[in-house]
């Protein structure tokens, strides 16, 4: 969550920003939305955009939870992220 804020701070250069963080049952669940730039996903290669696939995904994965990224250059990114409680 973290990752994703900062990224906004840094790349989005978006004026309007949502952070959604809730426990339900046995997992944690946390949306970061903004309606800043955006980006295009297929993009992800090589030295530059990789910190979304990196820092946000592996992470995730690593601890054994999942993260989605939604992003359409123009109309901002949404976060998504899982982990099971207790993780």
């Amino acid at each position: 969550a973290q990752e994703a804020l900062t990224n906004v701070a840094k790349h989005a250069s978006a004026t309007v920003v949502s952070a959604l963080v809730e426990v339900v049952d046995d997992e944690m669940f946390v949306l970061v939305r903004d309606r800043g730039r955006g980006f295009d996903l297929s993009g992800q290669s090589g030295e530059r955009g990789r910190g979304l696939v990196d820092s946000i995904q592996g992470r995730m994965r690593q601890q054994g939870g999942l993260a989605d990224i939604r992003s359409e250059t123009g109309s901002g990114t949404e976060v998504e992220l899982r982990m099971p409680a207790g993780a």
